[in-house]
């Protein structure tokens, strides 16, 4: 808390007293420091070198828990703001009119005091006897100020307001703007808060004593409370007034109220930083920082809106309704102070307000308590992470973990550790050894339900209880902890599965905490936090030597990052948020759910302007590129819309997600550029070296190729539309490839191109080519109901490269090409006339061997220009047209109409696939619903009784936009299908048992009154729940579900959208 307060400290030193309080007129003339009586025992004060601040340390008491921690407050007086601005923009025009240079008088001052005294505390930061744990900055401004003092010169100065309102924005711009040049700098210096007292002179209310308290504790939490002075009524006491509508901390307190000493939040936030990461209950507010900055960058038009309406974040904690924390109890919310917890994991259900959704999507965040136990996972909180993750998979919502653990917890029994024995060889001589660990006669009584053990009678007469086992009466010493951790892990690998993961490793990620991170697929790493499964200390002491110097050595960002594990690296916690938060911007808001499709960042009928002049460079193709003559040069997809992940590993291949027409869709592109993967040296083996692989473009190898079909795999999952932008000349198949697994990462690209179910657009970019076994792997006959491909006019394919293709004997043999020659060549078909002529004169043998030597010579003279010409007959083989021609492609589409005619191509293949979802689901399969849409779209008419109109994505928008043309069909057919489920129903009961057919009958009679459309809907929903709790026979219920019927679960109950239209964001 602060305020401007005297000491109270009984051990102050004369330098402490020295500082006067406010004056009786009201001028400010001091910078005391006044904190709670006996809370601090040692005090200590520093002059900075300029003696402009006064530093005060104080010292906890030493019986307190953290006697070792310190505070530091640093007081100064501004007596004349001064104009000078050399040191942040050079200076201000000698022109510029006196008020243009005043106007930032007050700011400047303030901001280079502040710099100062951050100078002064990272020159002692090495210095234990005045290091502080957290500090606090004091200054007071002595010279009245004008209101447009403290206004930017950019801003406007006439007419405003003399109100306190008025004057409390002013201020708070101001701060606003001096926390931007420093405030990342404070956090880095453990500067907590720091307060400006002032007093502004004016003809309205806002004339008086102010004072603005700054409070940063988390880096990405500035709170400004705005303050004067006034008397409280009742005690008539001069007391602080909050300005703003919400009270600040200080409001009603009086001046000369001490500093409160911490409190347990701010233990708790002080020893979560000493562990390098933020206090869990402090991520909601990173969210609601990171959501702000992710609003005012919006550029969906709907930026401003939620200013006014709603609150950015709504977090509402998670706990257990049964607070033993067993294993089963399900999830309630509560509304409680923050560190109230009594377990080592938290979790809220969030709602956010983002920019895709304004009016709220819902994530569950679950985080480690890094301040409980260190975060580590003992079977409660193991029961805790299953239970909020199963939670998730329910609601179908995005879980978020903030991993910051040290694994599986470890412990021993403390009520043995206090009172056991030892059993010595020799009483006298401990240092020969001893027999074993006991326990007295009276503390076996009180402990015996903790240990096993068996008594021994001495000769003296004394019993001993010899320990044979340690029970332990807590939970959570051992093998349990281990056991937990596998529930855990196999829980979040099924979410992965089932929903949307995302880890961001904001502390240390150790043992379980490293599993998960992995399991959850998406993973997030600071970049000063590890992720190990073991500790460099137990790893050295195993090998017998000093191996590892450190965690980030072993799993840091640079073995992470570069290995597959982590997708994203950031440098702190709220750009880790932020990360998230871009991530989730992408992904629908539940399983099912209406993709967030946004209002296009380029406008239509954009072209692309990125040209490949040799080669496709991937990234410019996907994004665009600054071109010479300093224009932007667009790329494939919207600009600024890329978001590159695992971008350190197998960079070979680039894996991100994207929007195309404000459509989110992943995206996979080839690096076509050699690039050098480097395998690091092995601490632990003395003979390692460093290695440098150099990797060609164009190349899938085993690394590429398990990046490739893992990025399937997440795009699947995220219901992402998929683009590949193929140019792959094949397959690394060398030994070293073969033993590294080329085969299976090939194999998995095929499987989870097989799985996809959303549209997969594969596309042969200007200047690419895809050939061999990389055209196998992503062909669309793997997954026909899905993947269109499609080239560009200069693309190429096919099983081998020209150059290759004409050094095989079996396309281009060298007897080919010399009668290729004899018949082309005008004077070999002479020199070989002449010679058969010869031949059958029977000419003398001499002129025929010159005529067959003058033949020859031609031949090899010519072999050099027809190897070319047989390339280039080769090469034609090769073109997009061919492919059109054949049918291995859908069209050949233009490379600078690529932007435009993809983004049709994928709303028409969203539309194609997500209109008869529901129908699909319930009824059909993915090919019988599309034959009957096809169909129903060719009877109308917007095809004007032509089948090429299917394929014209305006006509099928058209038909689709007009319920009306298909509600009917869908009438129908699902009264037919649900007449012929049931008429197979019947024909299965006969088959049963004629033991069990007595208590089928009632509905069978019901069944027969469905025949003849005799029976309501009501009555009709109730035959299939007797139909589903019907106990028949395993063979019933099978063929039941191949009609595609299935009993509604809890799930989709509450979330009855599963089969929404994903056309844009909230359809």
């Amino acid at each position: 808390m602060a305020g401007s307060r005297l000491w109270g400290a009984g051990s102050a030193s004369p330098h402490l007293t020295a500082v006067a309080g406010d004056t009786a007129g009201g001028g400010f003339v001091a910078c005391p420091v006044h904190v709670a009586p006996r809370s601090y025992n040692e005090a200590k004060y520093t002059p900075s070198r300029d003696c402009q601040w006064h530093i005060y340390t104080l010292v906890k008491k030493k019986k307190d828990l953290r006697s070792n921690d310190q505070r530091m407050f640093l007081r100064t007086i501004v007596r004349q703001p001064s104009a000078n601005r050399g040191f942040l923009s050079g200076g201000i025009d000698n022109e510029g009119s006196h008020a243009q240079a005043s106007s930032y008088y007050t700011s400047n001052s303030i901001l280079r005091s502040l710099m100062g005294a951050l100078d002064e505390i990272e020159l002692h930061a090495h210095d234990e006897t005045v290091r502080s744990s957290l500090s606090h900055m004091y200054l007071c401004i002595l010279r009245e100020q004008q209101l447009y003092n403290l206004i930017p010169f950019s801003g406007m100065m006439d007419d405003i307001g003399q109100d306190e309102l008025t004057a409390s924005t002013i201020l708070k711009n101001m701060v606003l703007n001096i926390h931007k040049h420093v405030g990342v700098r404070m956090h880095r210096l453990y500067v907590c808060q720091w307060e400006v007292k002032l007093w502004l002179h004016c003809d309205g209310q806002a004339s008086g004593a102010w004072r603005v308290v700054v409070t940063n504790v988390t880096n990405h939490t500035c709170t400004i409370d705005i303050y004067c002075k006034k008397e409280d009524p009742n005690t008539h006491k001069i007391v602080y007034h909050t300005v703003a509508s919400t009270p600040g901390p200080l409001h009603g307190v009086a001046l000369h109220e001490p500093h409160k000493p911490f409190d347990a939040i701010d233990l708790k936030r002080y020893s979560a930083r000493k562990n390098g990461t933020t206090y869990c209950y402090d991520f909601p507010s990173a969210f609601e920082t990171a959501l702000k900055k992710s609003w005012k960058s919006s550029t969906s038009g709907v930026a401003e809106t939620n200013e006014h309406n709603q609150d950015y974040v709504k977090a509402t904690e998670l706990i257990f309704s049964d607070s033993t924390g067993a294993w089963g109890p399900p999830l309630v919310p509560v509304e409680r102070s923050p560190g109230d917890n009594d377990v080592g994991i938290v979790a809220w259900s969030m709602k956010l307000s983002t920019p895709e959704f304004p009016s709220g999507r819902e994530i569950i965040v679950v985080a480690n308590d890094v301040t409980f136990k260190a975060g580590s996972f003992g079977p409660r909180e193991d029961a805790f992470f299953d239970a909020v993750t199963n939670f998730a998979c329910e609601r179908k919502v995005p879980l978020i973990y903030l991993a910051a653990t040290a694994g599986a917890r470890l412990g021993v029994a403390e009520e043995i550790k206090s009172c056991f024995r030892v059993g010595w060889f020799d009483n006298e001589s401990p240092e020969l050894g001893f027999h074993y660990v006991y326990l007295i006669e009276q503390d076996y009584s009180r402990l015996s339900s903790s240990v096993i053990a068996h008594e021994l009678k001495l000769d003296s007469g004394e019993t001993r209880w010899v320990v044979d086992t340690i029970v332990g009466k807590e939970d959570g010493l051992g093998c349990e902890n281990l056991r937990g951790s596998g529930a855990i892990a196999s829980a979040y690998s099924k979410a992965y599965r089932e929903t949307f993961t995302l880890t961001f490793v904001t502390g240390q990620a150790v043992g379980i905490g490293a599993y998960l991170a992995r399991l959850g697929m998406r993973c997030i790493q600071r970049l000063d936090q590890p992720i190990i499964l073991t500790g460099f200390p137990a790893l050295s002491k195993l090998l017998g030597r000093e191996v590892y110097s450190s965690h980030m050595e072993l799993g840091g960002p640079k073995i992470m990052a570069t290995n597959g594990v982590v997708h994203l690296t950031m440098s702190d916690d709220l750009e880790g948020v932020s990360a998230i938060l871009k991530w989730l911007s992408y992904v629908p808001p539940y399983v099912g759910g209406p993709l967030p499709v946004t209002k296009p960042l380029d406008p239509p009928d954009r072209p692309v302007t990125y040209f490949p002049e040799r080669s496709c460079d991937a990234r410019a193709a996907i994004c665009g590129i600054q071109g010479s003559q300093g224009k932007w040069l667009g790329g494939m997809f919207d600009r600024g819309s890329f978001m590159e992940t695992l971008d350190g590993w197998a960079r070979t291949v680039i894996t991100g997600r994207a929007r195309l027409g404000g459509i989110p869709v992943g995206v996979i592109a080839v690096e076509t550029q050699t690039m050098m993967q480097v395998v690091p040296a092995d601490p632990g083996q003395l003979d390692s070296n460093e290695r440098v692989v150099p990797q060609a473009g164009q190349v899938l190898f085993p690394d590429s190729a398990t990046k490739t079909a893992q990025a399937l795999l997440d795009f699947n999952h995220e219901e992402l539309p998929l683009f590949i932008l193929a140019n792959w000349r094949g397959f690394s198949g060398g030994q070293r490839d073969l033993f590294d697994g080329i085969l299976q990462a090939g194999s998995m690209i095929v499987e989870n191109l097989r799985t996809y179910r959303q549209p997969v657009f594969v596309y042969i970019p200007m200047a690419g080519e895809l050939r061999g076994g990389a055209w196998v792997v992503i062909d669309r006959n793997i997954n026909p109901e899905h993947i269109e491909m499609y080239a560009e006019r200069t693309a190429k394919g096919n099983v081998l490269e020209p150059e290759v293709l004409v050094k095989i004997p079996i396309t281009f043999r060298p007897k080919e090409l010399e009668e290729c020659m004899l018949r082309l060549d005008p004077q070999l078909i002479n020199l070989n006339t002449r010679l058969e002529e010869m031949r059958k004169k029977n000419s003398g043998a001499s002129e025929m061997e010159t005529i067959w030597k003058r033949l020859t010579a031609r031949m090899e003279q010519l072999m050099p220009i027809y190897t070319q010409v047989a390339t280039r007959f080769a090469e034609l083989h090769d073109a997009s047209a061919r492919m059109a021609a054949k049918g291995l492609i859908s069209k050949v589409v233009d490379w600078e109409d690529s932007w435009h005619s993809s983004t049709g191509d994928c709303e028409g293949g969203l539309l194609r696939m997500h209109l008869p979802g529901k129908l699909e689901k319930r009824l059909l399969s993915h090919q019988s619903t599309l034959e009957y849409i096809k169909k129903w779209f060719l009877a109308s008419r917007e095809s004007e009784g032509d089948s090429e109109n299917w394929n014209n994505d305006e006509a099928f928008f058209a038909w689709k936009d007009d319920p009306t043309n298909y509600e009917n069909y869908l009438e129908e057919l699902k009264a037919e299908r649900v007449s012929k489920l049931f008429s197979h129903l019947s024909d299965l009961l006969n088959k049963i048992n004629p033991s069990r057919r007595v208590q089928n009958t009632t509905w069978k009679l019901e069944l027969r009154k469905t025949e003849t459309g005799s029976i309501s809907k009501e009555r009709l929903d109730a035959i299939h729940s007797d139909v589903v709790l019907l106990p028949s026979p395993p063979q019933l219920l099978r063929s039941a579900a191949m009609q595609g019927y299935a009993p509604a679960t809890s799930n989709q109950q509450r979330f009855p959208h599963g089969g929404a239209w994903r056309t844009g964001a909230g359809s």
